[in-house]
């Protein structure tokens, strides 16, 4: 009878063991980090993973992992914060290792962190940036995918409304204006630019300004404006906008020149409004006016007096290889050459540019893209042409074949190789004059002489 009391109660402390390990150890978070190796008297001796290659036995109480937490903290903090996956039953049920308990004092402080990141103030910078930056449309700001978008992202936030996005952009641009007016103070001398066009039936007005700083013999530039021209695009209404720009800034005393392409109406508005000595005052004829008809006017036309006008070089050569070109090839053996091999080019260019399909037959053929030339830059026409002939000609048929074109002869295809090497340094002069970074004033002479001695 004794034995059998002996064997329950010792079945009773094992029992009392076991549950003492799952109760520590063996429910522990971090349990994963070590290896359990055996029960000596009242401690459990496990073995670090984390320091292996080396063999490192912990000794640690069956009812305490203080030991191993300390050991965590000291060796291996980074793995320490780290939680692990799985899940352990406990004494009193499962027990989920995978969403440990932190101290509020640590969830506080990433609370006001994340807060901090996505604060109203922070999301209207952000949505701003992006609708300036991207040039988006001001319709976006009231789509609801984009609100809740920005609604999602944010936590909550809301996203500016077009109303706020208005006053805030008017608000930047003052700002902007502001800080170049009272920069532009003190700079001795700078060149405009002026240019108009056409967009969606509406006609606008662009000007830039460039300067060299005196301390850092640097060229700076600025945008002045984008205005809106209303009307008729008449030199007198040009002449006003131009000067109108020129005061808001406090740079009319100081304009060098102006440059502007060589467009019919801006040359009649520097001929009528310049101050400085113009190309056509060789035109001494002299017209009487009636003195009321004057005095009437001067109000309006007294400040319209602008500063020598600069045209543009790259336009000119760009009329140069336009208008003169076709005027030269339209007479001669070579006009029909010419009309022939462009008029086969221009159907390629227009179906590609056209239809998906022939894009896609091209590509299948070459593996590249035939790019369509813009009607107002001769450089593009040059580029586009040249990407053709890059063609071999057995393939450049293959691509006439697709696209249901005309194959280009034998003459038409030599005619255009020799139109390349031709005009290759023209190309390159426009190339190099229409640069933003390193185009200056002083290359146009050196440029257009060696363009003229590699034409001859």
């Amino acid at each position: 009878m004794q034995h059998i009391v002996r064997i329950i109660c010792l079945k009773m402390d094992t029992s009392m063991d076991s549950g003492t390990l799952a109760t520590s150890f063996h429910v522990w978070r971090y349990r994963q980090h070590f290896i359990f190796k055996e029960v000596k008297d009242k401690n459990i001796i496990v073995q670090c993973v984390l320091c292996k290659p080396k063999i490192r036995m912990l000794s640690t109480s069956k009812n305490s992992t203080s030991n191993l937490k300390k050991h965590l903290e000291r060796k291996h903090p980074s793995m320490y914060l780290k939680s692990p996956k799985g899940e352990m039953n406990g004494p009193n049920g499962p027990t989920t290792s995978d969403s440990p308990k932190e101290p509020k004092y640590k969830k506080s402080k990433l609370e006001n962190l994340v807060h901090q990141m996505t604060s109203q103030p922070k999301v209207n910078a952000l949505v701003f940036n992006f609708m300036v930056d991207d040039v988006q449309s001001l319709s976006i700001l009231e789509q609801p995918a984009f609100r809740k978008l920005i609604e999602g992202l944010s936590g909550g936030k809301m996203s500016m409304t077009r109303n706020t996005f208005i006053n805030r952009i008017e608000m930047a641009y003052s700002k902007m204006k502001y800080k170049l007016k009272e920069h532009l103070d003190s700079v001795q001398s700078v060149c405009t630019t002026a240019d108009i066009w056409t967009a969606h039936n509406r006609s606008y007005i662009g000007m830039t300004c460039h300067w060299i700083e005196k301390n850092e013999l640097e060229r700076k530039s600025a945008a002045l404006a984008c205005a809106r021209i209303r009307g008729v695009h008449t030199f007198d209404t040009i002449a006003s906008k131009i000067n109108e720009i020129h005061v808001a800034y406090n740079i009319e005393n100081k304009l060098q020149a102006t440059v502007t392409d060589n467009g019919s109406n801006f040359v009649k508005v520097f001929k009528e409004f310049s101050k400085g000595d113009d190309e056509n005052d060789e035109d001494d004829n002299v017209e009487f006016e009636d003195v009321g008809t004057i005095l009437d006017g001067a109000d309006e036309a007294m400040h319209l007096f602008l500063l020598p006008h600069q045209k543009c070089a790259s336009h000119a050569l760009n009329l140069i290889a336009s208008h003169d070109l076709a005027q030269a090839l339209s007479q001669g053996e070579t006009a029909q050459v010419y009309y022939s091999a462009m008029a086969k080019c221009s159907v390629v260019w227009n179906r590609v540019h056209q239809s998906p399909l022939a894009i896609a037959a091209v590509e299948d053929i070459e593996k590249m893209k035939l790019t369509a030339p813009c009607e107002s830059r001769w450089n593009s026409e040059y580029c586009a042409v040249e990407k053709m002939i890059s063609l071999p000609e057995t393939k450049l048929m293959d691509v006439c074949d697709s696209l249901g074109v005309p194959r280009l002869l034998s003459y038409e295809i030599a005619f255009l190789k020799e139109y390349v090497d031709v005009f290759k340094p023209l190309a390159f002069a426009l190339d190099l004059f229409q640069g933003e970074q390193k185009c200056f004033l002083g290359l146009v002479i050196p440029t257009v002489l060696t363009l003229k001695k590699k034409a001859t």
